[in-house]
């Protein structure tokens, strides 16, 4: 064992120990070896030598500058490599040659600048590909073929880079899993999902995508897709046509854009959507029918818009909606009756500009309403049943039928761990005094 390191088993730990290269005398039946934590700039073809059992090795936290070409050659029964954190520019074209059995190559929080198009072409057990963090502006097509020789499942996160562009010219079905977030990408990859036939999740997000007119007219085409996350860009409408072809849908995310005039018909073709994101938009009004195709969905976010007014249809069809959050809004009346899911559980209304709020016997399941910060006086008569509220910030009317309506409600709001933080504002007796403490 090294005389700086610890050998426990087939563990060489040498983790934190300002190591300024690899120790020579490592013990032929290492599996494991940490070189975190220290200040190895530079590794050669022969520092890895007769380690034919070596499975991980983890390299990250050095000052690493320069990686010999064939560096890797001595471990082939490597299974996972972990190379972060660290001044790395760039990658020998030939480093994962000989590494056909590597799963995970972990390559994130370096100083990358450019992907060889054939970096990965041989490593054909590989699972997950983490090279996010880096300074990529490009990810040329050659690169992402090369994922068509992975196996299933494959995982490829190339986030927080800075890419403007990403190009794909043929079919990749390998793929499961891609993540372009926290880049600089200003259109939308179609490509991307019309060639990796076998995508099930998309991150986009935290991008500067545009969705152009021509974007608007032609359908994004992958009927594999199941996690589309379009969150935190720079779209501000969307059409029918658009996500018309994903037809295997489970969770869009849209929030954090631009999002006006607003109708959720664009996923007609979408019968499995169960999760839906829109809040952080500039919608103002929700229409009749605009939720009318999505009978499946279970969680809807409309949070943090400009809502004022929703039509008595707009949630028409939504039979099978456990979770709405209209909170952070501009409502200013809400009539329960609007609400047809015999499924919702969770409402949330706070931080809104309510005066008057009422519900009918299809509220009955519901078991958790939000309706802090409002400017309510009466609480609304309620489907006879017990459920939990948070009733804060309101303008409450302390009488007799109201208190008694509390008494079946357990009030959330706490202010001191045992009593609820809900104050009479009327009659002039009990203003300002808890609810709690009045009988």
């Amino acid at each position: 064992c090294p005389s700086a390191c610890e050998c426990y088993g087939t563990t060489v730990n040498c983790t934190g120990r300002n190591l300024v290269s690899i120790p020579t005398n490592i013990p032929s039946n290492a599996v494991t070896l940490l070189l975190g934590h220290n200040k190895i700039s530079s590794v050669s073809t022969t520092d890895l030598s007769d380690l034919d059992e070596l499975r991980i090795l983890d390299l990250s936290h050095n000052e690493l500058t320069a990686i010999a070409d064939h560096f890797l050659s001595r471990v082939p029964s490597l299974r996972y490599l972990t190379i972060k954190h660290s001044p790395l520019k760039k990658l020998p074209e030939t480093f994962f040659s000989r590494t056909a059995r590597i799963r995970r190559i972990t390559l994130n929080e370096n100083q990358l600048k450019s992907i060889s198009p054939t970096l990965f072409l041989n490593c054909s057990a590989l699972q997950k590909v983490d090279i996010s963090g880096n300074k990529v502006t490009h990810f040329p097509p050659i690169a992402l073929k090369t994922y068509q020789y992975l196996l299933n499942n494959t995982w490829l996160n190339v986030s927080s880079q800075t890419a403007t562009r990403i190009s794909v010219y043929e079919a990749s079905s390998s793929i499961r899993a891609l993540d372009f977030s926290h880049n600089k990408l200003a259109t939308f990859p179609r490509d991307v999902l019309k060639l990796i036939i076998g995508l099930k999740t998309l991150n986009l997000s935290n991008n500067e995508i545009v969705i152009t007119i021509q974007d608007l007219q032609t359908p994004l085409f992958n009927r594999n897709l199941r996690v589309l996350d379009l969150s935190n860009n720079r779209i501000a409408y969307v059409t029918p046509a658009l996500f018309s072809s994903l037809r295997n849908l489970m969770r869009l995310h849209l929030h954090g854009n631009s999002l006006t005039i607003f109708s959720l018909h664009f996923v007609v073709y979408s019968p499995y959507l169960k999760e839906l994101t829109l809040q952080n938009n500039e919608i103002a009004n929700l229409a009749n029918d605009s939720f009318t195709t999505l009978g499946n969905l279970r969680s809807l976010n409309l949070s943090r818009n400009r809502i004022s007014h929703i039509d008595s249809g707009a949630f028409a069809g939504l039979l099978n909606l456990e979770i709405l959050d209209l909170s952070d809004n501009r409502l200013t009346v809400f009539d329960g009756s609007i609400l047809n899911s015999p499924q919702l559980n969770t409402l949330i209304l706070s931080n809104n500009f309510l005066v008057r709020l009422s519900f009918n016997p299809n509220a009955a399941s519901i078991t958790n309403l939000d309706i802090r910060n409002n400017r309510i006086q009466n609480f609304p008569s309620f489907p006879n049943h017990h459920f939990q509220a948070r009733l804060s910030g309101n303008h409450w009317q302390c009488t007799c039928s109201m208190l008694n309506s509390l008494s079946r409600i357990d009030v959330l709001d706490s202010c001191d761990g045992n009593n609820t933080c809900v104050y009479c504002d009327t009659p002039p007796e009990f203003q300002g005094q808890k609810i709690s403490s009045i009988s």
